[in-house]
Parts: structure tokens; C-alpha cells; sequence
């Protein structure tokens, strides 16, 4: 191709130091021209980290609710009549709306991501640091810690309702 006037198709893609703090983040209308804007778009960004790890937490909660969902409405007395059964889960939801938030939410995670995407993709070192930053917390904060530990940090005996029934 003739290179035209005015069509500079050169991109550099390598992260800016630290001392860069102006530039337009994710949409036109958020110019960050200041120190004092640039911290606080640190921080945005960071917490927008911290909130992508609950939409995640928020998505495996869902998740574990569809799975353990009891669809068997009635359940048979000894008497013969029957009574309403309490499904495993105790929601007040049914199946199809419990898919259908998770979707929801599913779809929002995916666009919250690419957002997320999107500032790293300034190529700012400080904000990628915000990013990092904002996945350790938010990765601390909503971690999931395993239902059944096998044994003591200290290496001692196993929960007790853990233990097999041949340890009590």
C-alpha cells in the first residue's frame, strides 16, 4: 500500500514507565490529566479487580446451587398423603431462574474481563501494577477454602468430621 498523509499505522506496544499518568482510560470521557486523577483511577482500577473476583465468588455460589438443586417437590408420608419436601438447596428459585442469573452473570464477568483487558492494554506500568495488586486482594478476599482440609497446618490429626469412623 502507497502510505497515505496523515495514516500512521505504527503501534508501540511496550509498557510506559511509572512516571506516565496521562491518558484516556477505557472511554473518551475518562481523561486522566492529573496526579491526583491517575491515583484515583489506581485505586478504581484496583477495586474493579477486587469486584471482578466477587462476581466470580458470586458465579461458583450459583454454580453450587444449581448442583446440589433437589427438584423433587413432594415427598410421600408414611401415612400415605404428601407433603411439600425442602429441596437440598432451601431456595425460593427454580432451576431454570437459577440457570438463567448464572448465565447473566456469566456474561457480565466475561465483559467486566475484557474491560479489564482493555487497561492493561494502556500499556501503563502503574496501572498494571493496580491489576496485580487488585487480583491479590481480591483473590484473598473471595478465595474459596477447601470444605474438607486433610490434615492441620501443624501436620496433626485429621477434623473430626472428617476422620474416617476407624479414628474415633
Amino acid at each position: 500500500m502507497d502510505d497515505m498523509p496523515g495514516m500512521d499505522m505504527e503501534m508501540v506496544m511496550t509498557f510506559s514507565d511509572f512516571s506516565a499518568y496521562e491518558l484516556k482510560l477505557l472511554f473518551e470521557s475518562w481523561n486522566i490529566t492529573t496526579k491526583t486523577e491517575f491515583a484515583l483511577s489506581w485505586f478504581a482500577v484496583m477495586f474493579a479487580v477486587i469486584f471482578f473476583h466477587g462476581m466470580k465468588y458470586t458465579y461458583r455460589y450459583l454454580t453450587n446451587l444449581l448442583e446440589n438443586y433437589d427438584n423433587a417437590p413432594l415427598a410421600s408420608r408414611a401415612d400415605g398423603s404428601s407433603e411439600e419436601s425442602t429441596p437440598k438447596n432451601s431456595t425460593p428459585y427454580t432451576f431454570t431462574q437459577l440457570l438463567v442469573v448464572r448465565s447473566f452473570l456469566n456474561a457480565i464477568i466475561y465483559a467486566w474481563a475484557l474491560f479489564l483487558m482493555l487497561v492493561s492494554m494502556t500499556y501503563n506500568s502503574s496501572l498494571f501494577c493496580a491489576l496485580v495488586v487488585g487480583y491479590f486482594f481480591g483473590d484473598l478476599i473471595f478465595q474459596e477454602i477447601p470444605k474438607k482440609r486433610r490434615r492441620h497446618s501443624t501436620g496433626g490429626d485429621m477434623y473430626a468430621d472428617e476422620c474416617p469412623e476407624t479414628c474415633h
